[in-house]
């Protein structure tokens, strides 16, 4: 980038992933931008992703860890290393939809106060035509009480960012804790639109125990925000749906109960309810892992 200023940095915490990384820098290439950067951090692959991929383009860096720290700890290495005044993050098995970016910084140039712009992701390449927004100028009860947006879709100032990194210590849930720390300090503008891509380049690199131990350790540090029912609510209604997904059938019935006990009229935890005394080749036909 002939050592000029990124606009945008984009990082990328990766590890054994070559295939789909590949795609996931190819879709922000794409993007059509010119002043960007993509940090890519190979968080203890086996093999240096370096030698994999042997890329000459100069917007790209990639960042060697020899040790595993967790995709928190690879996406502040990332982000320690970038230097755009956006910073945007993209998982190795996802990809970007064309004019995400542009989109975005539409957004921040006409909300001067928000510190995040968030749009939707999906299953498909699939989009529609929408160009909605909403604009949330105390965005925790967003986080709280609907399906959080995934990172994929997510661009934040930078100075937000130096506020609240990534917690190392609350892997695999790191995401939402993040969420819900700048959904404290700074507006968002929620953009209803698709411009990711997620879940076709396999499983997380996290387990799902970890994740299951993520999710209570996130109600644990954020203890007082849980005393309202209805995110206790929604908290263990997504952690029924871990269980379930993660084959611990009994803890996933109770944790659907207690979401139903919380707010009796929630429909999403009585169908989780009804999904998990399903067979399990019932719910698979059903539901997308």
């Amino acid at each position: 980038m002939s050592g000029k200023t990124p606009l945008v940095s984009v990082v990328i915490p990766t590890r054994d992933r070559i295939g789909s990384l590949r795609r996931a820098f190819n879709s922000v290439l794409d993007q059509g931008l010119e002043s960007f950067e993509v940090v890519v951090v190979d968080d203890g692959s086996k093999t240096s992703v370096a030698d994999e991929l042997r890329i000459s383009d100069d917007r790209i860096r990639i960042i060697r860890s020899d040790e595993f720290a967790g995709p928190a700890g690879a996406r502040n290495r990332g982000v320690s290393e970038a230097r755009g005044e956006f910073i945007a993050f993209l998982d190795d098995d996802d990809f970007w939809l064309p004019g995400k970016i542009e989109a975005c910084l539409v957004y921040f140039e006409q909300f001067p106060d928000a510190g995040a712009v968030f749009h939707m992701t999906g299953l498909s390449k699939t989009s529609d035509d929408s160009n909605g927004y909403t604009y949330h100028p105390h965005p925790l009860d967003r986080m709280l009480l609907q399906q959080p947006p995934h990172l994929d879709g997510l661009m934040v100032r930078r100075s937000i960012y130096m506020a609240a990194p990534f917690d190392e210590k609350i892997q695999s849930a790191d995401d939402l804790d993040y969420l819900i720390r700048m959904a404290q300090v700074t507006p968002m503008v929620e953009l209803h639109r698709v411009y990711a891509v997620i879940g076709e380049g396999g499983d997380s690199y996290i387990s799902m125990d970890a994740r299951i131990q993520g999710r209570q350790l996130l109600r644990e540090k954020h203890a007082h925000l849980f005393r309202d029912r209805r995110a206790l609510a929604f908290w263990y209604m997504r952690l029924g749906h871990l269980y379930r997904i993660g084959g611990y059938r009994m803890a996933s019935l109770r944790a659907f109960a207690r979401s139903a006990y919380l707010t009796p009229k929630g429909l999403s935890a009585w169908k989780g309810l009804v999904l998990t005394a399903m067979p399990k080749k019932v719910t698979q036909r059903l539901l997308p892992r």
